[in-house]
This record gives structure tokens, C-alpha cells and sequence, in this order.
């Protein structure tokens, strides 16, 4: 056909068995790296798996932590709003000046009661009347 002899055939098909058995090795040398390195990767994928669950464990705990915080700082706010309207309805009156140097205005009693008691959030007794 080609002018090819017996010999030839047979040493074609010898390189093709050769090159199939070295094939087969290479992939058998692979599948037992493979099987050593197998016990590491288990072991990988536990330690993963463990690291999720603390994550996850601590999310938990940061967003217990983060309500809390939120709550507290709604009070604050809410405190804050409350010493806010204080002062702004705090009865103010007119400016008094002073046409005498040396002499300082005086502010009433009652005035001073509340005044003190919308900066410092003190519940004031009721001003006295008069």
C-alpha cells in the first residue's frame, strides 16, 4: 500500500502502545497525587467551613450590638429634640439697656429657673409667681 513492510507496521504500533501506556501513567501518576493531596483538602474545607460559621456567629453578635446602639442613640436624639424645644420656648423678653454704665440688667427668678432648666435638662420647679 505505502511500501511499507511488517517491521514498520509493528514498530508504528509499538510507538502507539508506548505513547498509550505512558499516557495511562502520566494520568495515574495525576490520580495519586491527587488522592494525597486529598486529606489537605478535606481539612481546607473544614477549616473554611468553620471560619463561616464563627463569621457568621459574630455577625450575629455585631447586629444585637448595632440595635443596641441604634436604640440608645434614638433616646439621645430624642433628648436632644426635648432640651432643644425647651430653650426655644423658654419666655424671652425684650432687651433691657442699660443707659447708666457699670449697671447690668436684672433677670427675674422665674427666668432663670427655666433657663437653667432647658440647658442642664433639670426639671425645674414651677416659677414663682409675682
Amino acid at each position: 500500500m505505502f511500501g511499507l513492510s511488517g517491521f514498520q507496521f509493528r514498530l508504528i504500533g509499538y510507538a502507539a502502545v508506548a505513547i498509550a501506556v505512558g499516557i495511562l501513567l502520566w494520568r495515574v501518576n495525576a490520580w495519586h497525587k491527587g488522592y494525597l493531596e486529598l486529606p489537605a483538602a478535606k481539612a481546607a474545607t473544614v477549616a473554611a467551613e468553620n471560619a463561616l460559621a464563627a463569621q457568621r456567629a459574630q455577625d450575629v453578635k455585631d447586629a444585637a450590638a448595632s440595635l443596641a446602639l441604634s436604640a440608645e442613640l434614638a433616646t439621645l436624639r430624642g433628648k436632644e429634640v426635648e432640651i432643644i424645644t425647651r430653650i426655644i420656648n423658654v419666655p424671652r423678653k425684650e432687651l433691657v439697656y442699660v443707659k447708666t454704665p457699670g449697671e447690668c440688667p436684672v433677670r427675674s427668678e422665674s427666668f432663670r429657673s427655666l433657663f437653667n432648666a432647658a440647658t442642664t435638662g433639670i426639671s425645674a420647679s414651677p416659677p414663682p409667681t409675682g
